[in-house]
């Protein structure tokens, strides 16, 4: 006969194997593991040709992580997605869609939906994944991204195969000869495209490693913006600074948090400035960057847009006869204003409703809500405002990989500067506009 006491140490084992599974069921590994898999195809969006057209691993990603993100939905509830986000995803996938009646490009308005359903979805995934998140591990994530988005560039500047500019570039042209200038990305496109995503990334990663001084956190906050810096990215330049003056104004417990950050960024500008003397193509070019043709280019850009240019993509400006509805989206010549593109696009009515919404969901950052974090989502609104005002002078919002990637990186900060509270809510019948208008019961004043 078998000792009783035999079965004890498999009776322990067996309880310990049963703790580890209820601990990695808390935590829900699988909603971690699907927000690194977007993150990291999004930082390294290779390309492949697909049909007429082109498509990247980000948009695979987003199509095998579907699945498991409509079974979290069914099990905690639709994501939470506040107001002026939701209704500039959904008004620009509806007048996407309705500008097919009349589009000058049904294949380039359709590329134009697919992007916007494609960002709107990537917000409405990371609102999911990330919903449990606390703050202090929330950070890790956007750190992730600020290295993997920094890694193909340094590949890129050290010519290693596979991270070479697009093929499709003459070796001889400016165009090419400029990935080298100025710090960018083999996928994502040149520095202004990069500078744009940085925007959004650089101000929160750079305030957590003042707050916890610990050397991983500042080793990554350097890296991100030594590559902002060397993106030598007049406009993001101009609009990192509108954002700074709009917190600096608006939040005065944060000013001295404000100042510290720009004497901790000296250094690390006299860094930039070493690193870019000792790159030959940066050396060679950079007083181009303080020449005014490029300015003066895109003011030709928009009087052309205005007059109706007939040499416009899709056929012209504002004074053709499809001057009410626009051209279509995603169609109509790139003028670096994305707020005068959705004009061009949609006409001057629901163009400006487009762009006025857009500046809307700067608001809401800076707006008293018992929603988020007041302190974190004044810092994360830094760059949201930046990536606003650099919308001014950049068409980076028009890309059609670039804006999921934008609308990724408003989501990871949404999602950021809300309250755990409010994110782990079970859905009701309540509304969210609801919610933002009374305290939430037990949540942190």
């Amino acid at each position: 006969m078998v000792p009783a006491t035999t079965g004890a140490p498999f009776d322990l084992c067996f309880r310990r194997v049963r703790a580890i599974l209820g601990q990695l069921e808390r935590i829900d590994m699988s909603d971690r593991i699907c927000a690194l898999a977007i993150i990291a195809t999004a930082a390294v969006p290779f390309r492949f040709p697909l049909l007429d057209h082109s498509a990247s691993v980000f948009d695979v990603a987003l199509l095998l992580v579907f699945v498991p993100w409509i079974l979290t939905v069914r099990r905690v509830g639709p994501p939470r997605i506040p107001l002026p986000y939701l209704w500039l995803g959904l008004g620009m996938v509806v007048l996407g869609a309705l500008s097919l009646l009349w589009t000058a490009s049904p294949a380039e308005t359709l590329l134009y939906i697919v992007a916007c359903v494609e960002g709107l979805l990537a917000f409405a995934m990371m609102a999911t994944f990330l919903r449990d998140v606390r703050p202090a591990s929330f950070m890790p994530f956007l750190q992730v991204w600020v290295i993997l988005l920094v890694i193909p560039g340094m590949l890129l500047w050290f010519h290693v195969p596979g991270f070479l500019p697009p093929a499709t570039l003459d070796p001889n042209t400016g165009d090419y000869v400029s990935y080298f200038v100025r710090f960018s990305h083999p996928f994502i496109g040149r520095s202004n495209n990069l500078a744009a995503l940085l925007l959004l990334l650089v101000p929160p990663t750079v305030a957590w490693a003042l707050r916890t001084r610990r050397w991983p956190d500042i080793a990554v906050a350097v890296v991100g913006e030594l590559a902002f810096m060397l993106s030598i990215s007049r406009g993001a330049f101009v609009a990192v600074l509108a954002g700074l003056g709009l917190y600096f104004l608006l939040e005065k417990r944060g000013r001295r948090r404000a100042l510290l950050a720009l004497a901790w960024s000296l250094p690390v500008a006299a860094l930039a400035v070493v690193l870019g003397s000792l790159n030959p193509p940066t050396r060679m070019y950079f007083a181009s960057r303080f020449s005014g043709a490029n300015i003066d280019a895109r003011i030709d850009l928009l009087q052309d847009a205005w007059n109706g240019d007939p040499g416009a993509s899709g056929g012209g400006g504002l004074r053709l006869p499809t001057w009410l509805t626009g051209q279509g989206g995603g169609i109509g010549r790139d003028v670096h204003n994305t707020y005068i593109q959705q004009v061009l696009s949609f006409g001057p009515i629901l163009g400006v409703l487009i762009a006025a919404t857009l500046l809307i969901t700067g608001i809401w950052w800076y707006r008293r809500s018992h929603l988020h974090l007041r302190a974190t989502a004044r810092i994360h609104g830094i760059g949201v405002i930046a990536v606003l005002a650099s919308f001014v002078v950049e068409s980076s919002f028009e890309g059609s990989l670039l804006r999921p990637l934008i609308w990724l990186g408003w989501g990871m900060l949404v999602v950021g500067a809300l309250r755990p509270s409010v994110r782990t809510l079970p859905w009701s019948s309540v509304s969210f506009r609801r919610r933002a208008s009374k305290p939430l019961e037990g949540a942190p004043r």
